[in-house]
């Protein structure tokens, strides 16, 4: 999807809100929307940027509502303890970043995006290390397989539709 999408909105003139929006709500991974949006413009990374904080920070709640009604019960205390504490993090640096000078502003935020890559990579790397491959059952599942691409192509083009529909 990283280069897709960019090319999509392109050949179809989408506005930049649009393709943002497309971007930031189709894409999983918070860092492969910016990789994405950032093949574009400024625009289309901070609408893209702006949707994905947003569905990180609303996640934990629509889960809490959406669990409740399943099971008919409500436990708030879940949502704390299941609520991704990155999101606090994200905006205790926010506060705190948004204090300094400028030219401090952009030293620390450089020095620390080159900090957040090796972390991120570390990390994937960590995940990998515990991916057992042998364990090739899952993948053989064809029902899984066409679950997931009727997934992603439902999310997909509802996303566009939305975008365009409350933004184009």
């Amino acid at each position: 999807y990283i280069p897709v999408l960019p090319i999509l909105c392109t050949y179809f003139s989408f506005s930049s809100t649009v393709c943002g929006l497309w971007i930031g709500g189709t894409i999983d991974s918070t860092g492969t929307v910016i990789a994405s949006a950032s093949l574009l413009d400024q625009t289309t990374l901070d609408s893209a940027v702006f949707l994905k904080m947003l569905q990180n920070i609303i996640i934990g709640p629509v889960t809490l509502i959406i669990t409740s009604i399943i099971y008919k019960s409500i436990n708030p205390k879940i949502l704390l303890y299941k609520f991704p504490k990155f999101v606090i993090g994200f905006l205790v640096v926010s506060f705190i970043v948004s204090s300094f000078s400028l030219q401090l502003r952009q030293n620390v935020t450089h020095d620390l995006f080159i900090e957040s890559e090796w972390f991120s990579h570390i990390s994937f790397a960590l995940i990998g290390l515990d991916i057992d491959i042998l364990d090739t059952k899952i993948y053989t599942e064809w029902r899984m397989l066409c679950l997931y691409v009727f997934g992603q192509t439902l999310d997909t083009f509802t996303t566009l539709g939305l975008s365009i529909l409350l933004f184009g």
